[in-house]
């Protein structure tokens, strides 16, 4: 197969194989037939409605079968799709639609009343409203026309149109997590991501009997990827949006026989801590794929125990590589334990000093990144856009080191490292460490103000259930495995971690209440 545009798996999968089930929502399978006829409706409706090539569609949706027919649709209309987070209010509604003036909105019941605070103030770009399970009320749409989805959905079917993009053109506009920060819009190109998706499908040796169970947002690029290499090689997803009830969800992922599960740190700390995953055994399961985020390498070695039969991928990635840059081969994960290993097929990876320098083996530099599944650039940010893409790489902002074979290892980000007297330290190490001792769930490690060092080194650690722990067994843990610098000054005991809706920590959140704290014991002005 070979896909000129992102709406084509779909579109050659109905073809190919309309019989074949695809999405498992609500209890139910919908095929890949079933699909492209409503992407279709969709596409013919918005046509009518004068959405020209390239305009904006916000999606405000939770994973289901509606979100794939009103994505993929808005694709064969030739629009552009931006996904957000359907947990959200009118103040990020207000300022993504000020960012992009999208032309339409898609939005579930559960958001309407945080739509209908954000559109008085919204661009006069906004001209449609598409309302999932409910319906706006008229004095609340702000003069926009509004119509239901599931109406859309049940007209008679209609031709497509056709218009003249190609695998170069702007296909999604996803916005970043905001784990260190104010999110911004990556713009990904139809090649983008139809690169990465094949990237991906050979290096997990993907074919139409695998199935995974996706407890991951669209709207996050990981979550986007296990559609889009599912639909490649005709598999098939389980949707499961309640993870805060994992049990349940591993009852269906053993129920229908999925082969494949991807997930976040967080998504393993639940899975291993607070589920029955471990007394579980799941004879289907071929693979798991770890990424968002540094899984400790501990952390790695343990889940590998509780599924030997299953494959452990580690990898790497960033919104801006379309969702994947790197993957640890499963041959090298024990000798290799915590790497994220070498680029994937088809992207470059180097560890570089800040002068573009290869780093010799050891030595800490920034990981760049070359091939073509790098962004376009930032949304109406020229500026921010030139800082990251210099040359054809991708400076993605995350510190590693090398071995002598070329595995890489993820030191920090560059915004996380603590600057401690005359160290320069990444947290990762610390929280590694943290995350071996019997009593630790999760780890964060951030830098706080101090009068002395610039930064003190503080640990935000999550405890398993029913256990009891000193900070005096804390401080003792860290003394016999680290040295007295990256010891941490304090523990912060908490219930949870400041997240992404993706699962990752918001370590500026963290380092947000030091701040605030020393200001309060006028340590700061």
């Amino acid at each position: 197969m070979n896909p000129r545009l992102l709406e084509d798996l779909l579109v050659n999968g109905a073809e190919r194989h309309p019989d074949r089930p695809f999405i498992w929502s609500k209890k139910t399978w919908f095929t890949y037939g079933q699909l492209g006829e409503m992407t279709a409706r969709v596409a013919a409706f918005l046509a009518r409605s004068g959405l020209r090539t390239g305009d904006r569609v916000v999606f405000i949706l939770e994973n289901s079968e509606l979100y794939v027919a009103a994505y993929y649709g808005t694709l064969r209309a030739g629009g552009v799709c931006v996904a957000l987070n359907h947990a959200t209010v009118a103040d990020e509604i207000l300022t993504v639609l000020a960012d992009c003036e999208p032309r339409v909105v898609v939005a579930q019941r559960s958001v309407l009343k945080h739509l209908a605070g954000a559109l008085p103030e919204s661009p006069a770009s906004v001209e449609l409203l598409v309302t999932v399970g409910g319906v706006m009320p008229p004095d609340a749409a702000a003069g926009r026309r509004t119509v239901k989805l599931e109406d859309v959905l049940s007209e008679p079917a209609a031709s497509v149109p056709s218009d003249p993009r190609g695998p170069d053109d702007l296909c999604s506009i996803i916005y970043t997590s905001g784990t260190t920060g104010k999110p911004k819009g990556v713009m990904l190109s139809h090649a983008n991501l139809l690169s990465n998706a094949e990237s991906i499908v050979e290096y997990l040796e993907l074919g139409e009997a695998d199935r995974v169970m996706c407890v991951l947002p669209f709207f996050f690029s990981y979550g986007n990827s296990l559609l889009t290499t599912h639909m490649w090689v005709g598999g098939s997803l389980v949707l499961h949006n309640g993870f805060v009830f994992p049990n349940v969800m591993l009852d269906e992922m053993l129920e229908e026989r999925c082969t494949g599960f991807s997930g976040v740190p967080s998504t393993y700390a639940l899975l291993m801590h607070r589920s029955k995953f471990k007394q579980m055994d799941f004879p289907d399961l071929r693979y798991v794929t770890i990424a968002g985020g540094g899984l400790p390498a501990p952390a790695q070695a343990e889940l590998k125990s509780v599924i030997p039969r299953a494959t452990v991928f580690n990898m790497y990635g960033q919104t801006e590589g379309a969702a994947r840059l790197s993957y640890l081969e499963p041959a090298r994960f024990e000798d290799k334990l915590g790497s994220i290993g070498k680029g994937i097929p088809g992207v470059e990876l180097r560890v570089v000093t800040s002068d573009g320098t290869p780093t010799r083996p050891g030595e800490t530099g920034e990981i760049i990144a070359r091939g073509p599944n790098i962004m376009m650039g930032y949304w109406g940010g020229d500026a921010e856009t030139a800082t990251v893409l210099r040359d054809g790489w991708l400076w993605t902002g995350d510190l590693a080191n090398v071995d002598e074979d070329g595995f890489i290892f993820i030191v920090s980000r560059k915004k996380d490292i603590i600057k401690s007297g005359a160290f320069r330290i990444g947290p990762n190490h610390i929280e590694s460490v943290l995350i071996e001792h019997q009593a630790v769930e999760e780890v964060a490690v951030v830098g706080a103000p101090d009068k002395l060092l610039g930064e003190a080194i503080v640990a935000y650690i999550i405890f398993r259930p029913d256990t009891h722990v000193t900070e005096r067994d804390l401080l003792e843990h860290c003394h016999e495995r680290l040295p007295g610098y990256k010891v941490p000054k304090r523990f912060e005991i908490v219930e949870s971690l400041p997240k992404t809706t993706s699962g990752k920590v918001q370590k500026h959140v963290l380092r947000e209440r030091e701040e605030q704290m020393a200001r309060e014991r006028g340590e700061l002005p």
